[in-house]
């Protein structure tokens, strides 16, 4: 048997088994545009985060501001870090922002003032659209 011959058997065995014929073609088609039907949007929108700003001074002030006004952001303010823990473990929260007592005052001082930046790892593009702040 030549190549030729070969090759046109494989060929009509392969347009003629249908289980084939939908592995190859329908499901690739299939699962590319189930794909970009997720991933349309480019990025996340409305991202619920908790802001915990313990701290009051101007500089952490600024920060919220900031955050506040960025339009792929959802926020929510907490007076307490356990509420926005508690949230954030029920899943209505993507993540949260802590500014330390003493945030303002390590800044002046030139020491590295704590922010802590916590997210649900369970949503990993919102995780790290939220870490990216």
């Amino acid at each position: 048997m030549s190549f030729k011959d070969v090759f046109l058997r494989e060929c009509l065995f392969f347009l003629t088994d249908r289980k084939i014929l939908i592995s190859s073609f329908l499901l690739p088609v299939f699962s590319i545009l189930f794909l970009f039907a997720i991933f349309n949007n480019g990025y996340a929108k409305e991202l619920a985060i908790g802001i915990v700003n313990h701290d009051g001074g101007k500089v952490s002030r600024e920060i919220v501001r900031d955050l506040d006004s960025a339009s792929n952001l959802k926020n929510k303010h907490y007076s307490s870090l356990s509420d926005a823990e508690h949230d954030l473990s029920l899943g209505v929260l993507y993540g949260y922002v802590y500014f330390a007592k003493d945030f303002e005052s390590k800044l002046v001082r030139g020491e590295v003032p704590e922010v802590l930046v916590t997210t649900n790892g369970q949503y990993m593009l919102a995780s790290k659209t939220v870490l990216r702040l």
